[in-house]
């Protein structure tokens, strides 16, 4: 029988302001605020005055196994406002950003400050670079491979959402790709396609959450699918308590799963294996352990899935939950 890893978890929640986060690479703290990519390039903006309120636009990803890399070049943003009106941003030089890089609280900066009118807005676009090799993934020492997103330059990557912009304040948004969800390799040709899975958060209205998980269960957990520490481990978010646990299944017309995913990583400064799930909105949530999330198919709802450690949590805005 498996044994049920013991997941010690500590609800942080982030604000515009601060926020706490964890760097997996550096093993060190770190800012939600933090960039890791290059500094934005310069802007030009079609469609607004430099007088209206400042829009901050900011990337992060929830990861994917079995890549290094997930370079995108963006060239311009595109927001609609509910009345039809098109705002847009374009970049003078292409952006490349590894959304690999932004895990947990990380983020890269995409657009700060621009001018943006008050009103009511429904969609985001963001265009792609599709010239040879401007985006593609990173394979480890098998190199880098192309890495395809459908009408990326002409139509770009549609993200509905609503929000608000006032005279009062600044807005700052999210955009969260899972990129479990996103990445699909060609079967036929093995060539790699994103099909981007976002969702758009306001930064002033979303917490996150960290937690441990025992090593002793990374080591000693039966059904894996290695016993590798360092690969496959993955916990996944779903919304409301006592959740049904279901894998990714994007064949259907309303997808099921989990509203997030993130990888389990050792860190060396508290000398543990933690996770961290960024930009969550305040609500119940049920957390769940795997340690085959490679398993896990994005055009199947029958994969060999296992779940442990099952917990459920509230993430409540501007309070700390322990569990």
């Amino acid at each position: 029988m498996n044994k049920l890893p013991s997941l010690i978890t500590t609800f942080a929640l982030c604000t515009l302001l601060a926020a706490c986060g964890t760097d997996s690479s550096s093993g060190g703290a770190t800012s939600a605020d933090s960039v890791a990519t290059a500094p934005t390039p310069d802007v030009t903006v079609a469609g607004v005055s430099s007088s209206k309120p400042a829009f901050t636009l900011r990337l992060t990803d929830a990861p994917v196994d079995g890549v290094t890399a997930v370079v995108v070049s963006f060239t311009r943003v595109e927001v609609r406002s509910v009345d039809g009106a098109w705002t847009t941003y374009t970049l003078q030089t292409p952006q490349p950003i590894d959304l690999l890089a932004l895990q947990g609280s990380k983020t890269a900066d995409l657009l700060v400050n621009m001018p943006l009118d008050a009103g009511e807005y429904d969609e985001i676009r963001l265009f792609v670079d599709e010239a040879p090799m401007a985006t593609y993934v990173g394979l480890g020492k098998a190199g880098v491979a192309q890495l395809e997103v459908k009408d990326g330059s002409s139509k770009g990557i549609k993200i509905k959402g609503d929000f608000s912009v006032s005279e009062s304040r600044p807005v700052s948004l999210v955009l969260d790709f899972d990129l479990r969800k996103s990445i699909k390799i060609k079967k036929k040709t093995g060539e790699y396609e994103l099909k981007a899975k976002l969702r758009l958060v306001e930064r002033s209205g979303s917490g996150h959450i960290l937690g441990t998980v025992d090593y002793s269960v990374l080591t000693q957990a039966a059904g894996c699918s290695d016993d590798d520490v360092d690969t496959f481990n993955a916990v996944y978010v779903f919304e409301g308590h006592n959740a049904k646990l279901e894998d990714i299944d994007l064949s259907k017309k309303k997808p099921k799963g989990p509203l997030s995913t993130t990888n389990i990583k050792y860190d060396s400064v508290t000398q543990s294996y933690m996770y961290e799930a960024a930009f969550l909105p305040a609500g119940d949530y049920t957390l769940a352990y795997t340690c085959n999330s490679n398993l896990d198919d994005l055009e199947n709802d029958k994969d060999d899935l296992r779940f442990f450690g099952v917990r459920n949590a509230t993430v409540v805005l501007n309070n700390i939950a322990f569990l």
